[in-house]
């Protein structure tokens, strides 16, 4: 019985969070920009709400990988439901705080997500490219790689580097902001949980 009465209590509390996503759209109505462009203010806002959210998404996605597959009963579905219930209501605060709608996070964390695929980041500093250049660079000096070919190797890398240089069109704005705040929002990924948002 005591476990059926957490269940009601954290879904009452799941429906109330609920209310309050739906509040901010209200309170903190969005519609995205005509150029898709996002502020540098408003990222700083999205990251705050990601970096608080990051703990609990870290707790909720390591409880949803060790019971992927299995046949839960209540207990399983209790520890689901106060998960979830407390990274909703964290949402909600977290939110309310930085005055941002669910919508206006979506729209910022889309944006972002594009905004990496422009930029190639997968590291700070680092583009996929430059780290496909490099392992090429590091095969063309292989002691077992017969030298006329590390030598046309090298020579195909700086014809590949040359056009790629001739290639590289600016940035945009998004795409340069990524560049700039690419390790927090790496470092702030919510996983699983995120996807939810």
């Amino acid at each position: 019985w005591d476990q059926v009465k957490k269940i009601t209590g954290d879904t009452l509390a799941m429906k109330k969070h609920a209310e309050g996503l739906e509040a901010l759209r209200k309170e903190f109505p969005f519609e995205p920009p005509a150029d898709g462009l996002v502020s540098e203010a408003r990222l700083e806002a999205w990251l705050t709400v990601r970096e608080r959210l990051k703990p609990g998404a870290d707790k909720f996605n390591a409880w949803a990988e060790a019971n992927e597959g299995k046949q839960g009963g209540l207990k399983e579905a209790q520890e689901a439901i106060t998960l979830l219930s407390g990274m909703i209501g964290t949402t909600v605060d977290s939110l309310r705080e930085v005055q941002m709608s669910q919508a206006e996070y979506r729209f910022i964390d889309k944006a972002m997500d594009e905004a990496s695929r422009e930029s190639g980041a997968k590291a700070p500093g680092g583009s996929l490219a430059d780290d496909a250049l490099r392992a090429l660079e590091g095969a063309a000096k292989e002691p077992t790689l017969p030298e006329e070919k590390g030598k046309s190797l090298m020579e195909e890398i700086a014809r590949l580097k040359a056009q790629q240089q001739q290639a590289a069109l600016p940035l945009s704005p998004n795409a340069a902001l990524y560049r700039t705040y690419g390790a927090r929002i790496q470092e702030s990924e919510l996983g699983e949980f995120g996807d939810s948002m």
